[in-house]
């Protein structure tokens, strides 16, 4: 892993594959010395080895965890090889390495990113242009540049996590992918709208911070039945909106499955007025305390969250 004084040091990704080969081609370029690199691979099928030729004259590794350090600046091709035919890559991860790529040039038939290195990864790039069959996207960096419609996600897609500045996404919650689980967008220069009805059966997670615009109501009754967190912060969001959301929830709250599921909202969020509750203690065994509370964790500022 790269020293705090090397994180400055940035490595550039540019996959090209050949699965007949089962060889992948990609690149390191270094700004500095002694930049060490550790990528991960998952895969699955088949046993075969993994070999990292580095490019830069020094012995390979072998290995689904391997690190090498570069010795100084330069940019160096690399060479991953898997000796089984059967095998197929899933993904690299690239974490702390500062990861620089672009959606057009991640290999084709990989499934997942994830780079999280304190500002230091960076990937741009249209939604349109990431493999077909991608499923998980964990992004820290701050200087990623995604935009796109969210129905340019991959039909498979179940993670979908970004932090990012210039991140400007377009869509309304109907147009996510029907199996994705977790949905998570912070400070990002995105416009979603539509109704929390919409989104799809199988979400877990949906986290809307500091979106440059984001207008959102309840709906009719809840689709996403197992919905455990639903979070939303920083969006300037009118009162009338922020009503609609937090009666929905406790309308429909025992549709939901998960046993306790949370809902936060506050920051620049107009205040939502009311208390939604039922008998205090509950005198039945699927009744809840169910209320709309100022700032429930005491951390200074207007949280209103379910609670029950």
């Amino acid at each position: 892993m790269p020293t705090p004084q090397m994180r400055r040091h940035m490595s550039q990704w540019g996959g090209v594959v050949d699965n007949s080969a089962n060889e992948w081609n990609f690149q390191f370029v270094t700004t500095g010395g002694d930049l060490t690199v550790t990528p991960v691979i998952t895969r699955h099928g088949g046993a075969g080895t993994a070999t990292w030729i580095w490019g830069d004259g020094s012995p390979n590794s072998v290995g689904d965890a391997p690190n090498h350090t570069y010795p100084g600046v330069g940019t160096y091709n690399v060479t991953l090889q898997i000796t089984d035919i059967d095998t197929a890559l899933d993904g690299i991860n690239f974490a702390g390495d500062g990861l620089v790529c672009t959606l057009a040039s991640l290999p084709r038939g990989m499934t997942w990113l994830e780079a999280f290195n304190e500002g230091d990864c960076v990937v741009s790039g249209a939604l349109a242009n990431m493999p077909a069959g991608m499923t998980r996207v964990v992004l820290g960096g701050t200087s990623s540049t995604f935009t796109g419609a969210l129905t340019d996600l991959p039909v498979g897609m179940t993670w979908f996590n970004l932090g990012a500045t210039s991140v400007a996404l377009t869509g309304q919650i109907a147009d996510l992918p029907a199996g994705i689980i977790y949905f998570i967008l912070r400070q990002t220069l995105s416009t979603i709208s539509g109704a929390l009805a919409n989104m799809p059966v199988g979400m877990q997670t949906m986290a809307l911070y500091s979106m440059t615009s984001l207008s959102l109501t309840g709906g009719a009754a809840v689709g996403a039945a197992g919905i455990r967190s639903l979070t939303i912060q920083d969006n300037a969001m009118a009162q009338v909106q922020m009503e609609s959301i937090a009666l929905w929830g406790y309308t429909y709250r025992a549709s939901f499955t998960f046993g306790a599921p949370s809902m936060n909202m506050g920051g620049t969020n107009d205040n939502p007025g009311g208390v939604y509750q039922d008998a205090s203690p509950p005198t039945t065994a699927l009744e809840r305390v169910f209320k709309v509370v100022n700032d429930p964790d005491a951390e200074g500022f207007n949280k209103w969250a379910w609670t029950y």
